[in-house]
């Protein structure tokens, strides 16, 4: 999850919730199509 979410980052995309990079296990982080709808992108086991 943290590598995804840096790769988005890099790639300038707005993130609207973040995983702790620093944290372990699983996570979650949430975004915005271009249309405003809120995907979840989410880790279940580590």
């Amino acid at each position: 999850m943290r590598a995804i979410q840096a790769q988005l980052k890099t790639a300038g995309v707005d993130l609207i919730t973040e995983a702790d990079p620093t944290s372990t296990g699983p996570a979650h982080i949430t975004l915005a199509d271009p249309d405003g709808n809120t995907i979840l992108v989410d880790q279940h086991v580590p």
